[in-house]
């Protein structure tokens, strides 16, 4: 997975592209880390370049929900398509992280 950052006024926009698996967890350890930590109070995460996501990839997804809840910070999904977005309706996670068209 591949990431870029974007940041406009309290809100950060995260880029995501190729595969999001277990093998990406310390970068998306990494992330919710910085986002927890830092000044702004909203987090989204663009899946619009993801070409598709496993089980764990899904579990950090929620996992960065929960802290960054936690730390009192929005966060939402933008844009999945494809497999991606298959695999998180399957999984029901906009029931818990706000899905952005």
């Amino acid at each position: 997975m591949q990431h870029s950052i974007s940041t406009s006024g309290d809100k950060a926009v995260v880029a995501l592209s190729g595969s999001f698996t277990f093998d990406d967890h310390e970068v998306a350890r990494a992330l919710m880390r910085q986002f927890c930590a830092g000044e702004g109070s909203n987090v989204v995460y663009d899946l619009s370049g993801v070409t598709s996501i496993d089980s764990a990839g899904i579990g950090l997804l929620l996992m960065t929900n929960d802290r960054l809840n936690k730390a009192s910070k929005g966060f939402a999904l933008r844009g999945p398509t494809g497999l991606t977005e298959r695999a998180l309706q399957l999984a029901r996670v906009g029931d818990l992280i706000p899905i952005e068209v």
